[in-house]
């Protein structure tokens, strides 16, 4: 599908949904209806015409959680992420305004979180001797400490929590280093949908 095209829908399609009079959304819904048959558009083509594939770069897992997180939370969405592990990127497609509000709580939350994580975690790790220990102990500590995270930035819904047992010794260790790990505060921002162009 062309811009050309694309532009020409986008503005229909908001006069459907947003006409002055009763009059003008009918009419507004006939041309529509025209142009869908003409190219032979599908009514959830139609719906995903203002979504674009928006990308964020990573450097851990935690990050990669945090983000799913944060798009499942505060942006309500539930996105299928494509993972691109050579640039470190997540892409997903989503709306100019999700976007916008996954971006910036995503930035905050981040950095947030890496300075937690080098308050709790850093030296722990830095303590090991051998990169294959250091490795291991990195990897049991970020899983300890991602749950935690999310659960004191009140970055969950009701029906993800569970209780959590811990099985080994080096688990309830983990657990134990990460307990007071503060969480981020966010105001997510407000909007009524309509932006300028």
């Amino acid at each position: 599908m062309n811009t050309e095209l694309k532009n020409k829908l986008q503005k229909v399609y908001a006069l459907v949904e947003q006409g002055a009079t009763e009059g003008e959304r009918q009419a507004a819904r006939i041309q529509l209806d025209k142009i869908m048959k003409r190219y032979n558009l599908t009514e959830s083509q139609l719906q995903s015409l203002d979504k674009e594939f928006y990308y964020f770069t990573y450097t851990s897992n935690n990050e990669i959680r945090l983000l799913e997180q944060i798009a499942y939370v505060l942006a309500g969405l539930d996105l299928k992420w494509y993972r691109y592990a050579e640039r470190k990127r997540m892409v997903a497609q989503m709306t100019y305004m999700d976007n916008i509000t996954i971006t910036c709580a995503y930035e905050y939350f981040r950095r947030h979180m890496k300075s937690e994580w080098n308050k709790a975690c850093a030296n722990i790790v830095k303590r090991c001797r051998t990169t294959k220990t250091r490795n291991e102990k990195r990897a049991l500590l970020q899983v300890a400490f991602i749950s935690e995270y999310l659960v004191a930035s009140k970055l969950y819904k009701l029906d993800q929590l569970v209780e959590r047992d811990a099985k080994s010794q080096k688990e309830r260790n983990a657990l134990k280093s990460v307990r007071g790990v503060q969480g981020g505060k966010y105001n997510k921002q407000m909007t009524n949908g309509l932006l300028l162009d």
